[in-house]
């Protein structure tokens, strides 16, 4: 299937339509990287609120990729002493996750334990044709899967923590859709992974927010609000300019002032109401900024908020993304 968008002109005579003119444009590749930024945003998103489990956000993040190509099941597997085990498969079957569970990784242990072993990619099109699922392939006899492909996760070491797999139910290659769509999940599972270090309960720290900032083209800011300092990462440099200011303090009212004069005082005023009301977590709004070049963009922001016991707001982090081109 293929995204259409299609204009028509009717041609009539008399009153009475006689004709159909008309032009269909193949605009899948817009829906594609619309919806994959989408599915991006929701990771950073859950990878910066204060508490969460690596499992849920993994999870969410791979139902929302088996949306994007229904014909696919992606599993995540973590490497620990030398052997895999799920980590997050929403689709795949639990006697199959249970089967591969503990299997070492290692030359020809299929396409996760192989891509582990090696360090590298592994794309089998037809697992009954490749040799690397060999001592294996009852699985897929079993399970009704012909393609499977896998790629490492690394971390800042280079030391593979983790695969990511794909599992289709004929023979096939990755296109140019999927390519593009596994190399990003790739890098982001990695820095979001990599970070994790205690899986039950997952913290804010700055290490996190320094890294996911590296991972995404969002403007990703932290606020501690008791200071009045508001920090940018990278992506405040380089999608309005002010690239003097990247991981330095500003106070609010430098980021206030570049608010468009229209509609500083309603994001002024929906900001504050946000700040007292204990019971809210999530701030959401959309402006416009000046850039550098003085010409403004439209914003969409979007914040998490951390308060002590008694409802005070303490630090905000959250992300600016630039929607003026849609």
């Amino acid at each position: 299937y293929v995204w259409i968008h299609d204009r028509v002109k009717v041609m009539s005579k008399e009153g009475i339509p006689v004709k159909l003119t008309g032009l269909m444009l193949d605009v899948s590749s817009s829906y594609f990287y619309g919806d994959l930024d989408e599915i991006e945003k929701k990771l950073l998103e859950a990878a910066i609120q204060q508490e969460t489990r690596l499992f849920n956000i993994i999870e969410a993040y791979l139902m929302d990729l088996e949306k994007l190509f229904p014909d696919m099941k992606a599993s995540v597997m973590k490497i620990e002493n030398g052997a895999m085990y799920i980590l997050a498969a929403p689709s795949l079957p639990a006697a199959y996750c249970e089967a591969i569970n503990g299997i070492k990784i290692g030359i020809n242990q299929g396409s996760c334990g192989t891509a582990a072993f090696l360090k590298e990619k592994v794309i089998a099109v037809n697992v009954f044709d490749d040799e690397r699922w060999a001592t294996h392939i009852t699985l897929p006899e079993k399970f009704g899967f012909s393609a499977c492909w896998s790629h490492p996760l690394l971390n800042e070491q280079g030391e593979v923590v983790a695969t990511l797999a794909l599992y289709f139910s004929t023979p096939r290659r990755p296109n140019t859709f999927e390519e593009f769509a596994i190399e990003r999940s790739q890098r982001l599972l990695s820095l979001v992974i990599t970070k994790f270090d205690n899986l039950e309960n997952l913290k804010i720290s700055n290490d996190r927010f320094e890294l996911i900032n590296r991972g995404t083209k969002d403007a990703i800011y932290d606020w501690d609000i008791e200071k009045d300092h508001l920090v940018f990462g990278e992506g405040y440099g380089r999608l309005f300019g002010y690239t003097e200011q990247v991981n330095k303090p500003i106070e609010l009212d430098r980021w206030m002032e570049r608010i468009h004069p229209d509609e500083v005082q309603q994001v002024s005023e929906s900001l504050a109401l946000f700040l007292a009301d204990p019971q809210m977590e999530r701030w959401e709004y959309s402006y416009r900024f000046r850039r550098k070049d003085g010409m403004y963009a439209n914003v969409e922001e979007i914040g998490h908020i951390i308060r002590e016991a008694n409802g005070k707001p303490v630090r905000m982090v959250g992300l600016m993304r630039d929607t003026t081109e849609t």
